[in-house]
């Protein structure tokens, strides 16, 4: 229990790590706000919010057996909850300031499928953009962050016997995701390919990814008048 509570805080201290390197790679390159899916940072953003609801809504639910797990921790459990319950909501407005900047540059403005990354990877194919939207800091260490749960998930079924009460998981709740050997397998290959794709798009352009007769997009050449006079 101690270890899966020392992963939650290594998690969140990442993820806000990287959330906040991006947030000064965008104030030092401001325009390229408008080229960052929303999508993504929404399905982000709710990935802080989501626990700290129901974190919330477990303050007001008094279940035995986590009072017990609790009296029999001696208060540090709780003390420790404490300090996931705050680091993750300083993750979360550090997430929720860079959709608030993001959406501050594109309000008003419909983008075609706009849309963490395989919603990025979507919105650079149809931006046709070379353009660095995302540090690279941020998207292969919130990569690093996601898969973490996944190569944890692989450690604990080989070195732990399983147990069963409720409470007994702080870190990569198998009823909460999809946790398996497969989906642990799969998941961060699937990760790793969407992040070396994002790197891809952002050096040779969103549609680098496809086949050569959809990589180049149809322009109009201005077609000079000649005045009659």
């Amino acid at each position: 229990m101690d270890l899966e509570i020392v992963m939650v805080l290594t998690s969140n201290t990442l993820a806000c790590v990287f959330v906040g390197l991006q947030l000064f790679y965008v104030k030092k390159h401001p325009d390229v706000l408008p080229f960052i899916s929303l999508v993504m940072l929404v399905i982000l953003t709710l990935g802080h919010m989501i626990p700290l609801v129901l974190n919330f809504e477990a303050m007001f639910l008094q279940n035995r057996n986590r009072q017990n797990v609790l009296l029999g921790s001696g208060g540090w459990l709780e003390v420790n909850e404490v300090i996931v319950r705050v680091v993750t909501m300083v993750a979360f407005l550090l997430q929720f300031r860079l959709l608030q900047l993001a959406l501050g540059c594109t309000i008003g403005r419909w983008k075609p499928k706009d849309g963490f990354l395989f919603p990025q990877i979507l919105f650079n194919v149809f931006q046709i953009s070379k353009e660095s939207s995302l540090s690279r800091s941020f998207y292969i260490g919130t990569t690093f962050v996601r898969l973490l749960p996944h190569a944890y998930d692989l450690y604990r079924a080989h070195n732990y016997v399983q147990r069963h009460f409720d409470g007994s998981y702080f870190y990569a709740n198998p009823t909460a995701d999809f946790y398996s050997t497969v989906w642990d397998i799969i998941i961060p290959l699937g990760g790793m390919l969407f992040a070396v794709i994002i790197y891809l798009q952002q050096k040779f352009g969103g549609r680098c990814i496809l086949p050569g007769k959809f990589r180049e997009s149809r322009a109009y050449e201005k077609v000079p008048v000649v005045s009659s006079e």
